[in-house]
């Protein structure tokens, strides 16, 4: 184990890795209302596209925030959902 290397790597992609708060703000289908919170990175900067799991963008509407390791927070909304 190479600590410094390791520690270099975290270093290079961390500014790429999100936090994210995701609150479902009414019932929908069988889930319930509820609030969470969840991990995703960055796949396109330019086009601002996260990825997360699956189960974080659920099927009814939610109301969700990015905060990057900036401290940097930005509203984000579901742009798919793999079936």
């Amino acid at each position: 184990f190479d600590a410094a290397r390791w520690a270099g790597t975290l270093a290079s992609i961390k500014s790429g890795i999100v936090s994210l708060k995701v609150s479902s703000v009414r019932a929908f289908d069988t889930r319930k209302a509820g609030a969470g919170q969840a991990t995703g990175f960055v796949v396109d900067a330019k086009q601002g596209l996260l990825l997360t799991n699956r189960h974080v963008v659920t099927e009814g509407p939610v109301v969700a925030e990015a905060l990057f390791d900036n401290r940097e927070e930005v509203s984000v909304r579901a742009v798919y959902r793999d079936p």
